[in-house]
């Protein structure tokens, strides 16, 4: 049982890791929820790198590589 906990433990920080990773070192623009980001893009203000795909896939990645808890 400990060892099966502890796997399932390593797997959970291992994909942590990589989608923070991911967000911190690929693209920094979608770390959080972008709820500000969208409101202000669409009151006119342009905000640099938030509509590329690369950004998209960085944040679907993201939230894929959440354990579900």
């Amino acid at each position: 049982f400990a060892a099966a906990t502890a796997m399932l433990m390593v797997i959970g920080v291992a994909l942590i890791a990589i989608g923070s990773c991911l967000v911190l070192f690929v693209e920094p623009i979608a770390a959080g929820s972008g709820i500000p980001e969208v409101k202000s893009y669409l009151q006119g203000m342009r905000i640099p790198r938030m509509l590329r795909v690369s950004t998209l896939a960085c944040k679907a990645a993201g939230v894929a590589l959440l354990p579900m808890s």
